[in-house]
């Protein structure tokens, strides 16, 4: 009799199910142990099967008798509502089966839900109206083993299902097959929310691949994802096509989202190594947004971006990003031959890494096309390494690729064309804090500045380059006259014409630059041409240029390669600044220098100590000058940095998890819908590559930890004798407290000084600025000119300074090192003001002085240990400074 109802059609089966409904209250329709037999149980075709309002049909286990699996079968058959939506098909048990092949199923709560080691078939069907999940396949959290699955999605159809695909503590390699559509309705007003509206949901899964011709459209969410703490997980997207929509009031919009803060469904997880090529996308607000877990991937390839950082079309108004990176340790960064079509409403890449070390190969962003309207089409934040080649980037704002903070970075045959600045504080190529940079065979166009340096950045190379009708080829630019250091070579440029000049060196609130930066802002020039050369040159100098001219010639210098006669980047020559120049003329800087001179003087001292061989009797005595406790503790901690790069090569899983990806691409392609023995084949081959790298990524996150331990042990141990260095131990140490964590769920007290530090003047606390920006994810937004002309902790970039010896005979302050109490003797002449500052800015003391000679005291016993200022102003404004360390 059960099974006669299970075969019934039309309108004896609404007699049957009405029958079922009266007796239970609830209608279940179960396909039990005792009813097993050697066929399956289906709706055939032209069956109209109507469930009542809270029906649940379960599909068992059927391991008892004669290990035969259950399996329900709907086909060419239609599935809807009576008097409510109908709860749920439940597959919840091992071995059971749903296939639904040519159906409408429509009026459903949560659809089909479903374990992980149960087999779905599902192709060429409509869902429709599904108030929460349409699929829902869930595994178990932490399991040890990996279940077999089957699951088939190929050809179907979800519309207006607020999450119809969600896919969770999968442990095998499994795929979303071709042609499927996710469609949901406008108008988007509550109660819809973000974390209610994504497509394809997939939390903490082994390796997930999406294959080709899957379409998605108005999702807040088009795919979100997002593995475990501690897990490595994978998804391979192949094919997509993203529509998002052309409307002002979606709040937070993404094509792909790995470790969104948005969604409320569970925690917010580790993020995972992704794969996107051969996709499209239009029309979203912001399009990828993805954090890499440690030792992990992100490769975006062969992709087409159509109107994308939408914020409201109807003003033109861009906002977002077509991709935005984050990440501690990476393995490795691929962005290669991705285009924008029409232009991007907004900007391009982000990449926000704040201490990684790429070296040559792991982060390549190479033969990309992008137009971008606000201003850079790539924007970077990383410790060191990487090559950007081979691109055509156009901005029609004031910067094109934007390096903040990054060192050694090779940017090769560029085609770069900007629209708007001045050509002081932006270029087409920016650099700001980037040592020993190469850029070569590039071309710019328009707008500002070609190549500007801005701040810290010694040690470049540039050769070959090709600047046209910019208002100044070369600018380099700094606040308060902090610039570059030792001699940059600069050879074969081409300066095409422009409105000022052709090479200039300025700096704000220095009226007249002075020699020692002139002398430690060196281009060694060589037969480069300009149609005004050798001038005009900012500051003028004489058409050869001496050796004591930011400008000075080298007529019998060796000229390297055309570009074109050289297929490979000359990365050799990414050493060349550290022969000609960085030493030679022997840099002097001042004892016990402060922020940006301070993070100069280190970057010489790690590059002496690195390769003492340099060493020479000029440079000796500076050398041992700085060989304190405090800068070799600040170079063990950089070493140990340093060494993060090497640990991907220690664990030797960069092939495995390449071949893991391929794999992952072809189950995909191979999932049309039909059980094959080829999809069967290439998952085993996937699980056995997925296995071996679970074993090298344990090598590696061992390895990752140890290092971690020891960096977190030396900055315990550091006592800084500089306040930008008591500073940078700071932000390191709540850098390392939190590596695993978003910004926005640090503790709020290491937020604050987070963002105070963001904020704070860069020539006066240096590399803790930036790192501080890049934390925080705030570095493209940071105003150097604008945080150093405001009033900080050291000084006040308007107000003169007093010689170090006239300040002690005003000022002194004792002991220091201090317990917490102090004495502070000042001789003032006039009426003045003491303020006590932390290294954050913050007056945590302020009192009136009277004029004459005065000693007060003192108590700091309830404040932090740290370095803190003694300031005194006059009212004529000069000011006094001295400092104090507090150590219990």
């Amino acid at each position: 009799m059960r099974l006669w109802v299970l075969r019934l059609q039309h309108l004896v089966i609404l007699l049957a199910l009405t029958v079922l409904y009266l007796r239970g209250g609830q209608l279940n329709v179960l396909v039990n142990d005792d009813l097993l037999i050697d066929v399956d149980y289906a709706f055939e075709a032209g069956s109209n099967i109507i469930l009542n309002h809270n029906v649940i049909v379960y599909i068992n286990d059927g391991s008892i008798l004669n290990n035969i699996a259950p399996t329900l079968t709907i086909t060419q058959s239609t599935v809807l509502p009576c008097g409510g939506s109908w709860r749920e098909i439940r597959v919840d048990e091992p071995s059971a089966g749903l296939i639904i092949k040519n159906s409408n199923v429509s009026g459903s709560i949560n659809g089909v839900i479903a374990t992980e080691s149960t087999s779905l078939q599902i192709t060429n069907s409509s869902f429709t109206d599904f108030s929460k999940f349409g699929f829902r396949i869930s595994g178990l959290p932490n399991q040890v083993e990996s279940p077999s699955n089957q699951l088939t999605f190929t050809g179907n159809s979800f519309t207006d299902i607020r999450r119809p695909l969600h896919l969770e503590y999968i442990d095998a390699p499994i795929s979303i097959g071709q042609d499927n559509s996710f469609i949901t309705a406008p108008p988007f007003f509550p109660p819809f929310t973000s974390d209610e509206l994504t497509a394809i949901t997939i939390n903490d899964c082994r390796a997930v691949s999406i294959a080709e011709n899957n379409y998605i459209e108005r999702y807040y969410a088009g795919i979100f994802t997002y593995g475990a703490p501690g897990t490595n997980n994978h998804l391979v997207i192949d094919g997509l096509e993203v529509n998002g929509l052309l409307a002002n009031f979606i709040s937070d919009s993404h094509a792909i989202c790995t470790r969104c803060p948005f969604d409320q469904l569970t925690g917010i997880g580790a993020g995972v190594n992704l794969r996107v090529q051969n996709s499209s996308f239009q029309s979203v607000k912001e399009t990828i947004r993805a954090w890499v877990p440690d030792g992990g991937y992100f490769h975006m390839l062969d992709n087409e971006f159509t109107n994308n950082g939408i914020y409201n079309p109807t003003l033109d108004l861009g906002i977002g990003y077509l991709a935005v990176i984050n990440g501690n340790s990476l393995g490795s960064i691929q962005i290669h031959r991705n285009r924008t079509t029409n232009k991007a409403f907004g900007l391009g890449v982000q990449l926000n890494t704040p201490l990684w070390h790429a070296g040559r190969t792991a982060l390549t962003i190479e033969g990309n096309d992008f137009t971008t309207d606000i201003d850079a089409c790539l924007e970077l934040s990383l410790l060191s390494g990487g090559i950007i080649k081979d691109n055509i980037f156009r901005s029609l704002g004031t910067d094109v690729i934007y390096s903040i903070n990054t060192d050694r970075i090779v940017i090769l045959d560029n085609h770069v064309t900007s629209t708007l600045g001045n050509g002081q504080g932006d270029g087409g190529i920016f650099l700001n804090n980037c040592q020993s940079c190469f850029l070569s065979c590039n071309y710019t166009q328009n707008g500002g500045a070609g190549l500007s340096f801005f701040e810290n950045c010694d040690g470049a190379t540039i050769l070959r380059n090709t600047m046209n009708n910019h208002i100044r080829g070369l600018s380099v630019y700094s606040v308060d006259g902090v610039g570059l250091v030792g001699q940059q070579p600069y050879h074969e440029n081409v300066w095409n014409g422009g409105s000022t000049a052709e090479a200039s060196l300025e700096s704000v609130f220095v009226p007249n630059i002075p020699f020692f930066f002139k002398i430690a802002n060196q281009f060694t020039v060589g037969s480069n041409t300009g149609n005004l050369w050798p001038s005009p040159i900012i500051p003028t100098q004489s058409s050869n240029g001496t050796s004591t001219d930011w400008f000075h010639l080298d007529p019998n210098g060796s000229l390297p390669q055309a570009c074109s006669e050289s297929n490979e980047e000359p990365i050799e020559r990414m050493t060349a600044f550290d022969k000609e120049g960085i030493i030679g003329e022997g840099v002097m800087f001042p004892i016990n220098s402060e922020g940006k001179y301070r993070d100069a003087t280190f970057n010489l001292y790690r590059k002496l100590t690195d390769y003492p061989e340099w060493l020479d009797a000029t440079n000796q005595s500076w050398y041992n000058s700085v060989n304190t406790t405090s800068f070799q503790s600040r170079y063990a901690v950089y070493n140990k940095q340093k060494h993060l790069e090497d640990l991907v090569e220690l664990a030797n899983f960069s092939t495995i998890r390449d071949e893991l990806s391929d794999a992952l691409v072809e189950i995909a392609q191979c999932d049309n819908g039909s059980n094959n023995n080829n999809k069967a084949l290439r998952i085993a081959d996937a699980q056995q590559k997925q296995d071996l790298l679970i074993e090298a990524e344990q090598v590696y996150r061992n390895a990752l930890l140890s290092e971690i331990e020891a960096i977190q042990s030396d900055l315990e141990n550091w006592v800084p004798e500089e306040p930008a260095d008591d500073l940078l131990k700071q932000v390191l140490t709540i850098y390392y407290d939190n590596l695993y964590v978003p910004f926005n769920d640090y503790p709020q007290s290491d937020q604050e000084i987070i963002a105070s530090t963001a904020g704070l003047c860069v020539t006066e606390y240096g590399e803790a600025v930036y790192l501080a920006n890049a934390i925080a994810n705030t570095l493209f937004e940071y105003n150097a000119i604008e945080a150093c002309s405001g009033q900080s902790a050291l000084k006040k970039a308007n107000v003169p300074s007093v010689a170090e010896g006239v300040n002690q005979k005003q000022l002194s302050v004792y002991p220091s090192p201090s317990k917490g109490f102090a004495t502070v003797d000042v001789s003032v002449k006039q009426s003045a003001s003491l303020r006590v500052y932390n290294l954050i800015g913050q007056i945590i003391e302020s009192q009136m002085l009277a004029e004459g000679d005065q000693s007060l005291r003192l108590d700091l016993s309830t404040q932090n240990d740290g370095m803190y200022l003694i300031e005194v102003q006059l009212k004529n404004g000069e000011r006094y400074v001295e400092k104090l360390l507090l150590q219990r």
